[in-house]
């Protein structure tokens, strides 16, 4: 993975929303789900609206009094561990992501490095498996027989 790549979310698969700052992001495929611990979620809006690895970083180091260099680490290690899991795949325009890259302030001070992780969990896997979402064609569920429902 080249620093400057930029990433999406890997719609339709996955699903994702953020409750009380933390980010929970559901493989529906597969049927894990993840929640993005430590800095994770403070860099997951941006890096799904098309900020690189190295815009990450500099966020991070702007912001955080770690190490710049255990900061790139850090963050190549979270962006790995994101798309190795299917969770995000490289963007297709040079704008990458789902929008633009908002300018993050930066704070007055520095706050402690947290290491950005993702942790995954299946044990919900059979469940999110049998659930029906998964057998939704493109206009929603639910949806009548094509041609019209049938009379015995």
């Amino acid at each position: 993975m080249k620093s400057e790549e930029r990433f999406r979310v890997a719609t339709p698969e996955v699903i994702h929303q953020t409750i009380d700052g933390e980010v929970i992001l559901v493989h529906l495929a597969r049927g894990t789900y993840h929640s993005l611990r430590g800095s994770g979620a403070f860099l997951f809006d941006p890096l799904v609206r098309g900020a690189s690895r190295a815009d990450l970083a500099a966020m991070l180091s702007a912001g955080t009094d770690g190490e710049l260099s255990r900061i790139e680490a850090a963050v190549a290690r979270f962006v790995e561990d994101l798309w190795r899991d299917g969770l995000i795949v490289a963007a297709v325009d040079e704008a990458g992501g789902d929008g633009a890259v908002a300018a993050s302030s930066t704070p007055s001070t520095k706050q402690p490095f947290e290491e950005p992780r993702l942790e995954t969990f299946t044990d919900l896997q059979d469940l999110l498996l049998t659930d029906p979402i998964h057998d939704v064609e493109p206009p929603g569920w639910p949806n009548v027989a094509r041609g019209g429902p049938t009379k015995p």
